[in-house]
């Protein structure tokens, strides 16, 4: 009897260990890990979203796993440890509550509660899956992360360390200034861009960066969402070959599932669990308010009415820069410094890109462990001129250079390093000429629409500041047309104001032609 050779008895069971793992992906969605969440408890649960209490003091009229029951009244039941800093953290719109907890492997919540932080999350769900969740508004957004730190607050009697990612880090910025710092013990932020000029994606030139939010904030999301699989898509496109790359590796090790799974939970994360819709109204907010006006890095922007900028933040404030970070380039990260004069701002600088900084290996090593530094030097009153180890005052960053993305720049610039000097002088001359093309080509892009409507105009063609005004009242109503003594007036409010003070000059006499001075 002829035995069969053991390497074809192991090139049979890798191939039928390939053929079910490939199929628990296809019926699945990916591997079964077994994985559980860190436990939870949900504190409150209001109508844009739910407090989420982490590793909660233990209660016997109430299972703490999986965040089972809510509490109306914002009270956990649980007694607060006064020791431990009381950390609130808020997610970005684009990714599910879960970044904080994607696995226990990659766990922001596990980590930070075993070296002795206190953590609290907002969750503000799937908007595709909640009840009015696709109309919510920047406001509503604002709004409920300041409710969030009142709670907690309320709940545990310490000012709170309000800690954002992405998009969440804009959201903890702008809640800070609309309670000006109150209760708040410092802002932690991972790669939040404060200045849009400099963190267009793709590199779309500034001048035709405007133009194009102003027309998809009015034609295309104030009336549809943006669904989750959108988001997922242009997120991967920021990183194309680092996202086939990792495709590539996975399916070269689908036959090795024990080296597959301690990465499972990331990898379907990224590739698409992890990712939400965007409703229609709060993107349309963004895109009107901070890629159009840029009201981040100055004007300010409106919350309940009332005008609000980041020069209202006074507590200190932690911002973590990403070095290979492609979304928060880190000029548009340190522009914090210009937006927020009052406040005595550091940064933590790390090795990984916009993802890796609060999940991954990065995260462990680096960012959790300087949180820890960071809000224990913040409660211990130390000098603010000695920061924590690894962190040290912002210096903001030049302004970015009109024309060619800083990806393209530095690319740029590593040829011309590389070559020799005849080489080095063509290049920068190519380079220099591109540039005056490209900003000469934007330029005529963004002055098309109003050099088409000037030739429009003709002898006869009436024009006014009022019909003007009219106009804009008419296209977007609600839209914000000054700001004076901390209120936002819009289009629709002051057109009525001026017809109403027309309406009454004219019902007292008054006609057309006949001088008017106002009486103080």
């Amino acid at each position: 009897m002829r035995l069969v050779p053991p390497t074809v008895v192991r090139r049979v069971n890798q191939v039928g260990a390939v053929a079910q793992n490939a199929m628990e992906v296809v019926l699945l969605g990916g591997l079964e890990t077994g994985d559980e969440p860190a436990p939870f408890r949900v504190v409150s649960d209001q109508r844009v979203y739910r407090l989420r209490h982490y590793f909660p003091e233990p209660d016997p009229a109430r299972p703490a796993a999986g965040g089972v029951r809510a509490d109306d009244d914002g009270d956990d039941g649980a007694e607060a440890d006064d020791e431990r800093p009381v950390l609130l953290l808020v997610p970005p719109m684009m990714l599910a509550t879960e970044v904080y907890d994607v696995s226990p492997q990659a766990s922001a919540v596990t980590e930070l509660h075993r070296l002795g932080l206190d953590p609290w999350v907002v969750d503000f769900g799937a908007p595709e899956r909640e009840e009015g969740g696709l109309e919510r508004t920047l406001t509503d957004h604002v709004v409920a992360v300041d409710d969030a730190i009142t709670r907690v607050h309320a709940a545990t009697g310490r000012n709170v360390h309000l800690v954002g990612y992405s998009q969440g880090g804009m959201f903890c910025y702008q809640a800070a200034a609309y309670r000006r710092s109150k209760h708040i013990a410092s802002v932690v932020t991972f790669g939040s861009p404060v200045d849009f000029s400099a963190t267009l994606p793709f590199g779309i030139p500034e001048q035709l960066a405007g133009p194009l939010a102003a027309f998809l904030a009015d034609n295309v999301f104030a009336s549809r969402p943006l669904p989750a699989w959108a988001s997922s898509t242009a997120f991967r496109m920021l990183d194309p070959i680092k996202d086939v790359r990792q495709r590539i590796d996975f399916l070269m090790q689908l036959g090795d599932r024990e080296a597959l799974l301690p990465r499972e939970r990331q990898r379907r994360f990224l590739q698409g669990e992890g990712f939400v819709a965007w409703s229609g109204p709060i993107l349309a907010d963004v895109l009107r308010n901070f890629v159009v006006h840029n009201r981040m890095l100055s004007g300010g922007f409106v919350i309940e009415e009332r005008l609000v900028t980041l020069a209202d933040i006074t507590c200190p404030v932690l911002a973590f820069v990403g070095e290979y970070d492609q979304i928060a380039m880190p000029e548009a990260v340190r522009a914090i410094t210009r937006a927020a004069p009052r406040a005595r701002i550091y940064e933590r600088s790390v090795k990984a890109g916009h993802f890796g900084m609060v999940v991954g290996t990065a995260a462990a090593a680096e960012s959790w462990p300087a949180v820890l530094g960071w809000t224990r030097w913040v409660e211990s009153g130390a000098d603010p001129a000695a920061p924590p180890p690894g962190a040290a005052l912002m210096e903001d960053a030049a302004p970015r250079e009109l024309g060619a993305s800083p990806s393209v720049g530095a690319s740029l610039e590593l040829a011309a390093n590389a070559s020799v000097g005849a080489l080095r002088s063509l290049a920068r001359s190519v380079r220099s000429s591109s540039r005056s093309v490209r900003n000469v080509a934007t330029e005529a892009v963004a002055q098309l629409p109003r050099l088409f409507r000037l030739e429009q105009i003709e002898s006869n063609t009436r024009i006014s500041l009022g019909r003007l005004l009219d106009e804009h009242a008419q296209r977007a109503p609600d839209d914000v047309l000054f700001l004076f003594a901390d209120r936002a007036h819009t289009h629709a409010a002051t057109k009525h104001r001026i017809d109403s003070i027309v309406r009454g000059l004219i019902s007292v006499g008054v006609r057309q032609g006949q001088h008017v001075a106002p009486l103080a």
